[in-house]
């Protein structure tokens, strides 16, 4: 047999990695992990108390009276702590606020350092098992507290 002319190689070539690619990202897709399940209705075995806020609250933010408002997003672990919180909104109320990368006041990353005092019994109020799942909490920050 005399090889295939070196267009008809080429063309071959292509297709065959065109396949493999589609093939891959496939197997990709299908590999995907699952959402974690979103707890509504947690049941709390440790909540931060009113001294817990007093101390992590910003003091930049306290000194001029700000409030905030923000929404962090966590992972539950098998003991019912929280790890990899990130911040989905913030919101400050006060005079004078401050615009660019410093206007959330300290409020997000007092938040996520905060969430390390929750923690939650390893089925909720609902039934559902938190290991692994994700929590939604809103918080409210306010200076005369």
């Amino acid at each position: 047999k005399s090889p295939l002319p070196a267009k008809a190689r080429r063309t071959a070539g292509a297709v065959l990695v065109t396949a493999l690619s589609l093939g891959a990202a496939c197997a990709a897709w299908a590999a995907a992990a699952e959402p974690p399940v979103l707890i509504t209705n947690p049941d709390w075995i440790a909540k931060p108390t009113g001294d817990d806020i007093a101390r992590l609250y910003p003091p930049e933010a306290r000194k001029q009276g700000v409030a905030g408002k923000v929404t962090i997003t966590c992972r539950v672990d098998a003991a019912g702590w929280l790890h990899n919180c990130v911040v989905v909104n913030v919101a400050v109320t006060g005079e004078n606020l401050p615009v660019g990368p410093n206007a959330d006041m300290g409020f997000g990353a007092a938040s996520v350092k905060i969430a390390e005092l929750f923690r939650m019994k390893a089925t909720s109020k609902s039934g559902v098992p938190t290991s692994g799942a994700e929590v939604r909490i809103p918080l409210r920050w306010n200076p005369n507290n």
